[in-house]
């Protein structure tokens, strides 16, 4: 039996880069998501040299149904602070709205904080548009997920947040199709050390794609509406403009001699098998294991370089590092 991975959910990890330092005394930290059979929900630790105290965020109902704080209270400006920063990981799932119902009496200091940041007082508590905080990214995405009639709920019911694009790319060869691919440049230095440890272990490594733009995921939508085909059929399989890994310029797909293309008998390889074994040693990590959290299928091909040491496995995959081990 290969050692099992610790498979880290793409959403831990885009959380996990949004965690922050509001001040020089208080932080808000990404603590886990919610398993897959309970509401899409983030949650957070407020620390401070006095105050202590959690947040969670409700991706479907656009909510931070949590605001628990003990100690002393918040000065305004931090309170703000960590608002912009929960306000930021929200337009990131392109949520339109956030709302704090709140059931107790809130600080006057928390009060005060969510008049200075926009929020509108209801009867249950307070919410805040957040579509004028939507990067100029942001809104493409969500203008293309009109045009393709992506439902609306796809962020939060997949834990998909939006995906950016990066700044510079380099080419990293061509593909088994003999395509001119390219890759972050980090990205790039890992592949070429990972292929050729690789094929050092008679493993044979074969590229089938990298980097993919937002408008190229889009054609490739577009390309099945023509066919005909359901909005379930189409987002079973792939994700929608924007919110696709490949858009980061570092994920990859792989193949191998003699198994099927983006397949998932890609998994019964020797490829896959060494993969899971060494392939965080370079930095990559499998985003789709077998019933994955995002509800997608099995992508055992897909492979993502983030280098970044090893965050606490997410609570949603526990499970998965004793269960899906490859044999």
């Amino acid at each position: 039996q290969v050692a099992s991975m610790a498979h880290r959910c793409t959403l831990h990890h885009l959380s996990l880069q949004q965690s922050t330092q509001v001040s020089s005394e208080y932080s808000v930290q990404y603590l886990h998501c919610s398993p897959p059979q309970h509401e899409q929900s983030l949650h957070f630790r407020l620390s401070g040299e006095h105050t202590n105290g959690e947040i969670s965020l409700c991706l479907r109902n656009q909510q931070l149904w949590r605001w628990q704080v003990s100690g002393q209270d918040m000065p305004v400006p931090i309170i703000k602070d960590t608002l912009n920063c929960l306000e930021k990981i929200a337009c990131q799932y392109l949520l339109k709205f956030l709302s704090i119902p709140l059931n107790t009496q809130p600080s006057a200091s928390l009060r005060t904080a969510l008049a200075q940041q926009g929020y509108i007082q209801h009867d249950s508590g307070w919410q805040k548009s957040l579509q004028h905080r939507q990067t100029r990214y942001q809104k493409h995405i969500a203008a293309l997920m009109h045009e393709l009639q992506v439902p609306l709920d796809y962020p939060a019911k997949h834990r998909l947040a939006v995906q950016q694009e990066p700044s510079r790319l380099v080419s990293i060869g061509h593909d088994m199709y003999q395509r001119e691919q390219r890759t972050t440049p980090g990205t790039a230095r890992a592949w070429q050390l990972m292929k050729a440890a690789a094929l050092a272990d008679q493993v044979n490594l074969q590229l089938v794609s990298a980097f993919r733009s937002v408008e190229y995921q889009a054609g490739i939508i577009r390309r099945k509406q023509e066919r005909d085909l359901s909005a379930a059929e189409i987002y079973a399989v792939s994700a929608a403009p924007g919110f696709s890994e490949h858009h980061t310029g570092c994920a990859l797909d792989l193949s191998t001699p003699n198994y099927a293309v983006l397949e998932e008998e890609f998994a019964e390889s020797p490829a896959y098998t060494w993969l899971a074994e060494h392939a965080q040693r370079f930095g990559f990590v499998e985003s789709f294991p077998n019933n994955n959290i995002h509800g997608l299928i099995w992508e055992p091909w897909h492979w993502a370089w983030r280098p970044e040491p090893e965050a606490p496995v997410c609570a949603c995959y526990a499970a998965h590092t004793s269960t899906n081990a490859p044999i």
